[in-house]
């Protein structure tokens, strides 16, 4: 089974992340243990002189011996400095790796945070919390899951309601996604194709004043999928059969229920001249279609 993209992703940070880690502690390390050989080579160097010093106090050594000591006691002095250098060089090996690594770990920490998000929406709750922890966050209760992007367009629509399309048109916050030619009396799907291209849920290219037309492009745009009609969510796009007018011949956004009724705002007919103007409530039509953005 392939695996999403955005998790794909986020597997590869935290695999970076475990990389540099280990390679962070593994830097750490070796300081330590450059550093405890440094400790324990000059402490032997030190106790094997401090043994030659105690035999000049005693007064026991011959010349010859006395100029063999002090040819042992420079060899130790040699043998420390070498030590020391070899710490030395140890040391900043060390920390240079350590600084790469340390730059690594934090750079795939940040990956990890910006690609958990969009991971994070196709996960189950278990891996979630798996990957938070490594990437030092708190544990969730709850999957984490996009907000329904239907609460942005029904706020749009709400925003112009009681509003007459024809005003709308020229001014308001639909003004410039709404298309000026369609009749005042023909104009639910410029209405919503507005409404859904305001909130950046369409592109230009597939705004349609035509019904069919809206539902055709819903259909093929892979971030909208049909959905049941008793599954119907707040910000769905319906389309309905009216009768004499056929099957696609009207188009609105549900609203929600009210009191066990379904509720939908649009541009009606309901002016007294027969013009539109942009109402919610109950629509008495059959649904033909209903479509969700992803």
């Amino acid at each position: 089974m392939s695996v999403n993209k955005a998790v794909h992703k986020l597997n590869v940070d935290l695999s970076h992340l475990s990389h540099a880690k280990k390679a962070e502690a593994k830097d750490v390390a070796a300081e330590k243990k450059a550093g405890a050989t440094e400790k324990s080579t000059r402490a032997k160097i030190a106790q094997q002189a401090q043994q030659i010093y105690d035999q000049f106090e005693s007064g026991t050594l011959d010349t010859a011996h006395q100029l063999s000591a002090l040819h042992t006691l420079y060899g130790l002095g040699e043998k420390d400095q070498k030590a020391v250098d070899a710490y030395g060089t140890a040391m900043s090996h060390a920390k240079s790796a350590l600084a790469h690594d340390k730059k690594a770990v934090s750079t795939a920490h940040k990956h990890g945070l910006k690609d958990l998000k969009a991971a994070e929406y196709h996960l189950g709750l278990k891996q979630t919390n798996k990957d938070r922890r490594a990437l030092g966050l708190k544990s969730l209760k709850h999957t984490v899951r996009p907000p329904h992007r239907g609460a942005d367009v029904l706020k749009a629509a709400r925003s112009v309601k009681g509003h007459n399309i024809q005003q709308l048109k020229y001014s308001g916050p639909l003004a410039k996604y709404l298309d000026k030619w369609p009749s005042s009396h023909v104009c639910c799907a410029n209405f919503v194709s507005a409404c859904l291209q305001k909130e950046g849920l369409i592109k230009h290219s597939e705004h349609n004043d035509s019904v069919v037309g809206l539902a055709h492009n819903l259909g093929h745009d892979k971030n909208w999928h049909a959905v049941s009609s008793h599954n119907m969510k707040p910000g769905d796009v319906v389309s309905f059969e009216v009768p004499g007018e056929g099957h696609m011949a009207h188009v609105e956004i549900f609203s929600g229920y009210k009191h066990g009724v379904a509720q939908f705002i649009g541009s009606n007919n309901v002016n007294s001249d027969g013009s539109q103007r942009v109402v919610e409530g109950h629509v008495g039509y059959h649904i033909d279609k209903v479509y969700r953005h992803k």
